[in-house]
């Protein structure tokens, strides 16, 4: 899994809440694409590390294993027809407890992620304005300018 992946599987989890997790089948379906031993070993990976799928699954999400095959695709539709429903745990935050989409947990992940791209622009900005000081104090003119237009674009 990516870091994009793993982002996004935390804000899934922050949508769902732990209590709606047992609802939750997380399918690998890479199989064919690399050998079995690779593949087992990258599985067991995933379900080991908590920055993967184990907080999930400790919470009561099953794994399953789709082999690019009708029987296995129906093995984890049968995992799913056995689910009860479930509130998911945005629902309970915004309607039940009347909370803002920004106070829920989804929302909280989404504000850290965005708070750390703004420090990320914010910090590009600052090394950028550094260094077209610095070409101004050179009287580098041509640097300078290229500086400005990068500054604008940003």
């Amino acid at each position: 899994m990516s870091g994009i992946s793993r982002k996004n599987f935390r804000m899934f989890q922050g949508l769902c809440g732990e209590s709606t997790l047992r609802n939750v089948v997380i399918v690998t379906n890479m199989l064919g694409v690399v050998d079995r031993q690779a593949f087992e070993k990258r599985e067991a990976e995933l379900k080991g590390k908590d920055i993967f799928s184990k907080p999930a699954l400790e919470n009561g999400a099953r794994m399953a294993r789709h082999e690019n095959t009708a029987h296995s695709a129906e093995d984890i539709l049968r995992l799913i027809l056995n689910n009860h429903p479930l509130p998911q745990r945005i629902q309970e935050e915004v309607v039940g407890e009347g909370n803002d989409i920004s106070e829920t947990s989804a929302g909280q992940e989404l504000n850290r992620e965005l708070n750390a791209r703004i420090r990320k622009h914010k910090e590009d900005m600052h090394a950028l304005e550094e260094e077209m000081q610095r070409a101004i104090n050179d009287k580098d003119e041509e640097v300078r300018k290229q500086l400005e237009e990068e500054t604008k674009k940003m």
